[in-house]
């Protein structure tokens, strides 16, 4: 091919991508708009539109216009002409947008103060304080009192056997 690769690619894959669209094809194909266009330049019109409508149903109107573009762009790249963009979508450079700034994953609060975070300073140990209705003093009487009960103060059952042996059911 007398053309760049990549002006030619181009050109090719727009075909395909309007030969897909009228067929309601996902893909575009790029071999069959390679084989249409070899049709288009080797046949007229009429010839064309036969030829191509072995490939699937498409309008005669549709055909036509899709000739007179592979024709108009053979002509171009004969007469070294500078290739005219192929329509569809266009990109400028100096409006493709900048990705943000990256950022810490996880749930963001507005506020500095996060679940997790340690507290500036250490929380001071409350300091005591005597009670206001005197509950310490009963408090302490009771424990007292429970211990002259109970004698020596133990709050844990004393055995009753003193074997000291365990004793297991069903052996």
């Amino acid at each position: 091919m007398a053309s760049s690769p990549n002006g030619e690619d181009e050109f090719v894959h727009h075909i395909a991508i309007e030969l897909s669209r009228a067929m309601n094809l996902i893909n575009p194909n790029d071999l069959l708009a390679r084989r249409v266009q070899d049709i288009a330049k080797n046949n007229s019109v009429d010839g064309f539109i036969e030829a191509a409508k072995s490939f699937g149903k498409f309008k005669p109107s549709f055909l036509a216009e899709l000739h007179a573009e592979i024709v108009s762009h053979a002509k171009q790249e004969a007469a070294g002409q500078p290739q005219q963009p192929v329509q569809g979508i266009v990109v400028h450079d100096s409006d493709v947008l900048e990705p943000e700034p990256v950022r810490q994953g996880g749930l963001m609060r507005k506020d500095a103060k996060h679940t997790f975070r340690q507290p500036a300073k250490p929380l001071a140990p409350p300091t005591p304080r005597t009670s206001v209705f005197g509950l310490d003093k009963l408090a302490q009487e009771k424990r007292a009192a429970a211990n002259a009960a109970n004698g020596e103060g133990s709050r844990k059952r004393a055995r009753l056997d003193g074997d000291g042996d365990a004793v297991f059911k069903g052996a």
